[in-house]
């Protein structure tokens, strides 16, 4: 059985269940790369580990997806709620209701020793177009698809999610743009050379991350915003900033 139909006929049953139970949401992990997805766990799984232990009378049930499980979901009305994601990455039809903001993250530019990008070379005005982004295969990103959308540089779109990082680290593209501690796991996961890599000493662009929320009731919504509120004198989730190194 192909799997976006087995996927649909699962996402069937989950429609039926959830018609008994109003508070019942969906929590998705679809983020696939360090910190929010490393092996079995990951932040978004321990975020959402710690939202369920709440007491806030809402019934989460976790379930990890793709980005394309992910927009069937939603346009099937399931109710669901998208932790560390930004509305910007989504189709603007897509309805999401995005919570108080849970991470503000800074992206820097990831390129070669052998020509080492700072932000200043990315000026509009700089640009020629012959300059190669090395980017995840159906991921948005801020500034650079504006660049893209006017010429000022390529993009190639990686496949697998390591693949970016690795073909920088051959010199096989000119930069990445990635946040700091995404950037730390890959190296230590992937064993990257760092002595083949540069960071930029200053970000390109900052971006928040949020609780994005989709089909979910008013009163739902509201626990989940006071929740996150509630994190800053959380200790836990305090614990959890320091272990995956973000702030």
């Amino acid at each position: 059985m192909p799997v976006l139909i087995k996927f649909f006929l699962i996402v069937s049953c989950i429609l039926y269940s959830f018609q008994s139970n109003a508070e019942k949401i969906l929590a998705v992990d679809y983020l696939a790369y360090p910190p929010y997805q490393i092996q079995s766990g990951g932040l978004t799984k321990d975020f959402i580990e710690l939202l369920a232990k709440a007491n806030l009378g809402l019934d989460i049930e976790y379930i990890k997806v793709t980005k394309t499980q992910l927009k069937l979901l939603i346009s099937q009305g399931v109710p669901l709620i998208i932790p560390f994601a930004n509305s910007y990455w989504f189709d603007k039809n897509s309805e999401l209701i995005s919570s108080k903001r849970l991470l503000h993250e800074k992206a820097y530019v990831i390129s070669h020793q052998k020509r080492k990008l700072e932000t200043e070379n990315l000026l509009p005005e700089l640009l020629d177009g012959k300059l190669t982004f090395l980017g995840k295969k159906g991921y948005k990103y801020f500034v650079i698809d504006e660049l893209v959308k006017e010429n000022k540089i390529l993009r190639y779109s990686c496949d697998n999610k390591n693949l970016c990082l690795e073909m920088l680290e051959a010199y096989r593209g000119d930069f990445s743009v990635m946040a700091k501690p995404i950037y730390e796991h890959y190296i230590t996961s992937l064993k990257l050379d760092t002595n083949k890599l540069y960071m930029s000493k200053n970000y390109l662009y900052t971006q928040d991350r949020f609780v994005l929320m989709s089909n979910i009731p008013q009163k739902s919504a509201q626990k989940i915003n006071a929740f996150i509120y509630s994190l800053k004198v959380n200790p836990n989730w305090q614990t959890l900033l320091v272990q995956y190194h973000v702030d």
